[in-house]
């Protein structure tokens, strides 16, 4: 009996065991899909937390190293030092050793990223006012000079005559002290002034609320007559003046981010051209404020230099008594170019650029009166621009000259008609002329009597282009009587397309939503129709659109929305 009882317990000892290993070995098929493939998901970034860095001797720098994806399966980063005897680096944490440079390197799943780690001297550290502006006066040429607390009140020029190199904590903050300001010999007032030096650096702080003194306007930081002049992870904000201004000098900007100043971020003037003047911005760069260029003379101008970084935006230039714009994120414009942020200025711009030039047309303003283009120029649109009409006026007249509207945004904000219930027409074309990537938009809903048309052609004229638009609750979105092109536009809630019947111009590639009609076809008394026998085709050449082919006298129906094609061919 005994031994049935043993008997029992080891059979069913063996059968835990077997199901125990059974649902192990499911288990492991699940983990390893069913085929049993390898599941290792690979590193396929590694972004540290800077990619430079400058310390004195001494000195620490906690490094973070993310790993990307979050799921992957070896996220262990290993950190190397290409200079150990410079830096050091153990777990993230860099160690400056002497002067030099150090490439500090993480690598996890065998992807790596690098950070560029400037070691130097460690210079003379000034915690007061009384202590910075003493060390200015006396350091020796090339001398580093710390700013280790946060906040610096100032009431007079810090005056900078000699090669130094000026490092804040990254929280230093120079700014306008209580004190009465008195300009400097020369009537300059600004919180740093650099003058007749060379090889000077200022990072790793932010200059603010430089006051004015009567006419004598207050600057963050005023380079003059100087040489080889870095700013670097510097901030110029709320000051009276320029941000930086930049005076027959040639300055170097990495990282400068500028906002709230009252004459722009950072200013270039050739001042007495003894120096060649110049200005080079890095990608971090970021100017909120424009970036104005003054001359004197086209002599002068020649004299200056800017260079720019690809993704820089808009660089407002005044040469001459002219405001133009460097516009290098899609193109380099031509000299002479405008930007305009009002009405009177856009207009005085149309009128005085030369052909082959550009009006950029920024800010948010309403037009008064029609715009009259009659050269070979663009008016192009900054990102935000927003053109408003209302009552009876009309926005552009481009009947000749062949002028081209490039990504305006332009919007009739009520339902008057043109003068006598007349047509309406915001903007006419002519002979060579285009309208590009625009969006027109109005007060149109179905049913109104109001005869309001973004863009009419001139009768007769030829070679017209009207290309990647949007047009919504207008009554027609453009009236064509010429030849040309009409294609990728999108209408939506309009009464469609008009095409007259001695037109020839071709319509592909647009888009149509909740239109009354989306192509008519007119005959407006001619005897001939040119689209005859090719409605169907132009529906399919249109994302298979509603195409009407009206006899004469009949004008567009508002109750048919079905997408269908009445033909009469």
């Amino acid at each position: 009996m005994k031994n049935k009882k043993w008997l029992s317990a080891l059979v069913g000892l063996v059968l835990v065991l077997a199901l125990g290993f059974t649902v192990v070995a499911c288990e492991s098929d699940t983990t390893g899909g069913d085929d049993g493939g390898d599941t290792t998901v690979a590193v396929t970034g590694v972004e540290l937390s800077q990619n430079s860095a400058t310390l004195e001797v001494g000195g620490t720098l906690e490094l973070t190293a993310t790993v990307t994806p979050d799921n992957a399966t070896d996220k262990e980063v290993s950190w190397a030092s290409s200079a150990p005897s410079v830096a050091t680096v153990e777990g993230g944490t860099v160690t400056a050793v002497s002067v030099g440079t150090a490439s500090i390197t993480a690598t996890a799943g065998g992807v790596n990223a690098t950070c560029l780690v400037t070691v130097e001297e460690t210079g003379i550290s000034v915690a007061t006012v009384e202590e910075l502006f003493d060390a200015v006066e006396t350091a020796e040429e090339g001398a580093i000079i710390r700013l280790t607390a946060d906040s610096y009140a100032i009431d007079e020029n810090l005056h900078v005559t000699k090669s130094l190199t000026l490092v804040g904590n990254g929280k230093t903050v120079i700014e306008k002290g209580t004190g009465t300001w008195t300009p400097d010999s020369k009537g300059r007032t600004s919180l740093i002034t650099i003058d007749s030096a060379s090889d000077v650096t200022i990072r790793n702080f932010t200059v603010e609320g430089a006051a004015s003194i009567g006419s004598n306007y207050a600057h963050g930081i005023n380079v003059y007559n100087s040489t080889n002049v870095t700013i670097e992870n510097v901030t110029a904000q709320d000051n009276d003046g320029v941000g930086v201004l930049v005076q027959n000098s040639s300055v170097s900007l990495a990282n400068v981010q500028t906002s709230g100043n009252g004459w722009g971020g950072v200013n270039v003037d050739t001042g007495d051209a003894t120096n060649e003047t110049s200005l080079t911005v890095d990608e971090e760069t970021s100017f909120t404020e424009t970036l104005a260029i003054y001359s004197d003379s086209e002599a002068m101008s020649e004299e200056i230099a800017v260079d720019l970084p690809d993704t820089y935006h808009g660089a407002k230039i005044t040469v001459f008594g002219e405001e133009r714009y460097v516009w290098t994120q899609d193109e380099t414009l031509t000299e002479g170019s405008f930007v305009v942020n009002n009405f009177a200025d856009m207009q005085s711009a149309v009128s005085s650029v030369q052909e082959g030039a550009a009006v950029y047309v920024g800010g948010e303003f309403e037009l008064t009166a029609p715009t009259v283009l009659d050269k070979a120029i663009t008016v192009k649109g900054v990102e935000g621009n927003k053109l408003t009409i209302k009552g009876t006026v009309y926005a552009f007249n481009m009947q000749s000259g062949g002028a081209t509207l490039d990504g305006l945004n332009i919007e009739k904000t009520d339902k008057t008609q043109g003068e006598g219930g007349q047509n309406l027409n915001l903007v006419l074309m002519g002979t060579d002329s285009s309208v590009v990537n625009c969006t027109f938009k109005g007060c149109y809903e179905d049913g109104d009597g109001e005869v309001v048309r973004a863009i009419a052609q001139v009768a007769g004229s030829e070679n017209i282009l009207i290309e990647g638009n949007t047009f919504e609750a207008l009554r027609q979105p453009a009236y064509l009587e010429g030849s040309g092109i009409v294609r990728n536009n999108t209408v939506i809630g309009t009464r469609g397309f008009v095409v007259t019947a001695n037109a020839t111009a071709e319509l592909s590639g647009n888009t149509f939503e909740n239109n009354a009609v989306d192509i008519a076809i007119i005959p407006n008394n001619q005897d001939t129709n040119n689209y005859e026998g090719k409605t169907v085709a132009l529906s399919a050449a249109n994302n298979n659109c509603y195409v009407e082919n009206q006899p004469e006298g009949v004008y567009c129906n508002d109750g048919q929305t079905e997408n269908k094609i009445v033909a009469q061919d």
